[in-house]
């Protein structure tokens, strides 16, 4: 049984989830002015659709705006935030998911030989199929004519999709602060002498 959270108020998110599926939750908000956040993190693999507008999105130790049209992505404990630009309407969803669901998915497919979640090397992208297939996902989730076993293959069938997608992608190149290359630059260097 689906249990769905709302009231009136643009400023009131709208949280879905269903007993039934218990590795996904699902929740919206309509104008994002008037729902902010500090840094968090959360257990699960989360992933936003900016469905409207522009905001801010802090990930970790990196900041970016980000415009409707684009996914967000958070491996679970990634510290992150996403917040309106000089208080500009804009909207989003996001969704919840169980890290290891997903990481069954990843071993169904042949992505990951070892049990267990392997983190995704990405924190954002704009392809659009993956961006109309998420906000499909989420209109199938949260709607109550869709049935149980809908929602279910439709949720897979993203996550397949989602993670095929990133593993055929290269990898964004690491970026390391100068300070930690200039460290390793001078450890590599002088590995064979003491270090003060």
């Amino acid at each position: 049984m689906s249990t769905i959270h709302s009231s009136d108020s643009t400023a009131t998110p709208f949280f879905w989830r269903d007993e039934c599926l218990p590795f996904i939750e699902a929740r919206s908000v309509e104008d994002g002015r008037l729902v902010c956040y500090a840094p968090h993190s959360h257990e699960t693999f989360s992933i936003g659709a900016i469905t409207a507008g522009q905001s801010t999105y802090l990930h970790e130790k990196s900041s970016q705006r980000v415009t409707a049209g684009t996914a967000v992505l958070m491996n679970p404990g990634d510290v992150h935030a996403c917040n309106p630009v000089n208080n500009q309407p804009w909207s989003y969803l996001m969704l919840y998911v169980d890290s290891h669901w997903l990481g069954d998915i990843q071993q169904d497919i042949g992505l990951n030989a070892e049990s267990g979640f392997q983190p995704l090397p990405y924190t954002h992208t704009s392809d659009p199929l993956l961006f109309g297939k998420l906000t499909a996902l989420y209109q199938t989730l949260t709607d109550a004519k869709s049935d149980t076993l809908q929602k279910h293959c439709t949720a897979v069938a993203f996550f397949t999709l989602m993670l095929e997608t990133f593993d055929a992608a290269p990898a964004p190149p690491l970026q390391l602060s100068p300070r930690v290359t200039r460290a390793a630059e001078y450890i590599n260097d002088n590995f064979t002498r003491p270090i003060k």
